[in-house]
C-alpha cells in the first residue's frame, strides 16, 4: 500500500532541531533515532542526492548502476515537467500531485505551496507536520537539488497509519513564479532499481510558469 502524501501545508516559523530547556540538544534521542535508521541502511538522502549536480534526466538514463526508463510529463497548471519512471502512476487529489513506484514502495508528492520565494517558510512547516502526523524524527539536512532549484532536504523516520516505519524526505523549492513543497515516502530500505528511479525523477524537474 503507498504512503500517501501531503496536501500544501500552512506556513509557520521553522522549528529549531529539538532541544532540552536549558538549550541543549536531546543527544540520546536523536542517537536513537539515528541508530534504528543505520541498522535498517545508510540515509537515503545522502544516496538520493549523493552530489550536487543537476543534470537533465534523458528517456534513458543510468542511475547508482540500474537503467531507468521514464516518459516526459507535462503539467500545465502545477507550472513543471519531470520524466515519470516507466511503471510509476500518478494520481491528483486535493491539488497534490502524487507519484508511486510500481511496487508501490517509494512515492513522491508534489504541490503548489505559495508564492515564488517562499521556500524556507514551506520547508519549515512541513516538517512540523510530518513530525506530527507521523511521529517522525529529523535524521538529517542536507543542500541539493531538485532539478534546477537548490533546496534543503530533510530526513526524517517515522510511521505509517499501518504502524509500518517509514522514511521521508522533505523538501520545498521555488521558480520564478511558484514555491512547492515536495516530500518523498518510502520503505526503510528502497531497493536499488526504486532508489534510481527516485533519483531520475527529482533530477529531472523542470519549473515553467504556470497555466
Amino acid at each position: 500500500m503507498p504512503v500517501r502524501g501531503l496536501p500544501s501545508a500552512v506556513m509557520a516559523d521553522e522549528p529549531e532541531v529539538p532541544a532540552t530547556a536549558d538549550g541543549r540538544r536531546r543527544i540520546p534521542t536523536q542517537l536513537l533515532a539515528f541508530v534504528g535508521v543505520l541498522c535498517a541502511g545508510v540515509l537515503l538522502g545522502w544516496v538520493v542526492f549523493r552530489d550536487d549536480e543537476s543534470v537533465p534526466a534523458p528517456s534513458t538514463t543510468t542511475v547508482a548502476g540500474q537503467s531507468v526508463a521514464a516518459d516526459a510529463r507535462v503539467y500545465p497548471k502545477l507550472g513543471i515537467t519531470l520524466d515519470l519512471p516507466r511503471g510509476w502512476k500518478t494520481s491528483f487529489r486535493q491539488s497534490v500531485l502524487t507519484a508511486v513506484s510500481r511496487d508501490e514502495t517509494v512515492s513522491v508528492a508534489l504541490s503548489v505551496a505559495g508564492a515564488a520565494g517562499n521556500g524556507q517558510r514551506v520547508r519549515r512547516t512541513d516538517r512540523t507536520e510530518l513530525a506530527r502526523l507521523f511521529k517522525a524524527r529529523e535524521l538529517s539536512r542536507r543542500r541539493a537539488k531538485v532539478g534546477t532549484a537548490t533546496t534543503l532536504v530533510t530526513e526524517l523516520v517515522g510511521r505509517a497509519r499501518n504502524r509500518r516505519p517509514i522514511r521521508i524526505l522533505s523538501m520545498g523549492t521555488s521558480s520564478r513564479w511558484r514555491t512547492y513543497s515536495i516530500q518523498t515516502f518510502s520503505v526503510l530500505r528502497p531497493s536499488a532499481p526504486r532508489i534510481a528511479e527516485l533519483r531520475t525523477l527529482l533530477a529531472s524537474v523542470r519549473y515553467r510558469e504556470p497555466s
